[in-house]
């Protein structure tokens, strides 16, 4: 049997799941998968850990974006004085 005839089923990288986020910190610290990557390569990403990397950091900065959001929306409106007469 060639090696390019042998198949394991993939799955989308899911940066909210935990199961995922395991099985690429278990790739980075051995540099190399549990089993199979099981992983699918996605366009335009030539290579699964840098697709991972990215869709990490995009979900980090979405992340950090909203909490700075939150945070400025909350203090605005704790230095809002609309009941402070004059």
């Amino acid at each position: 049997m060639q090696a390019s005839a042998v198949r394991w089923p993939r799955r989308k990288f899911d940066p909210a799941e935990k199961n995922d986020l395991k099985e690429y910190k278990f790739f980075l610290d051995n540099s190399q998968w549990r089993n199979n990557c099981p992983f699918e390569l996605e366009w335009p990403y030539l290579t699964i850990p840098e697709m991972i990397r990215d869709k990490l950091i995009n979900t980090y900065l979405k992340t950090m974006i909203e909490k700075a959001s939150d945070a400025g929306s909350r203090k605005r409106n704790n230095g809002n004085h609309a009941g402070r007469v004059r």
